[in-house]
């Protein structure tokens, strides 16, 4: 982030996530980038989070267009100590490798514990 910006994106300690630590501050503009094998498919992701926001959101896309980009809504009004879970669906048009791309939406995004994929086709 820049000098101005209040939260920079990194990795912070909680005692919620599941190997103490979790991605804090995925703000608008902000990115994380996962290089990735994968098989050609429809992967269903089981997201754990953390969450005070009904604006919060997770954005994907790849930086060679071979996962479909889309959005979905992590939302949750507790923010409280317990993480939450979700699901959405990421669609690999074209199997190998490349680079998963997480942007930080104007609603920003939740705190990130985790993903956990199962191809589902």
């Amino acid at each position: 982030g820049g000098d101005d910006e209040p939260y920079k994106l990194g990795i912070a300690i909680g005692d919620w996530a599941s190997n103490g630590k979790f991605v804090n501050a995925l703000n608008a503009g902000d990115q994380i980038r996962v290089p990735y094998v994968a098989d050609e498919g429809t992967y269903e992701v089981t997201i754990t989070y953390k969450s005070g926001s009904l604006d919060n959101k997770v954005e994907w896309s790849e930086e060679s267009g071979n996962i479909v980009a889309n959005r979905s809504s992590a939302a949750a009004t507790d923010y409280g100590l317990s993480a939450h879970t979700g699901t959405f669906n990421l669609v690999v048009k074209k199997g190998g490798a490349g680079v998963l791309i997480f942007t930080g939406p104007s609603g920003n995004s939740p705190q990130i514990d985790k993903f956990e994929l199962r191809k589902i086709d």
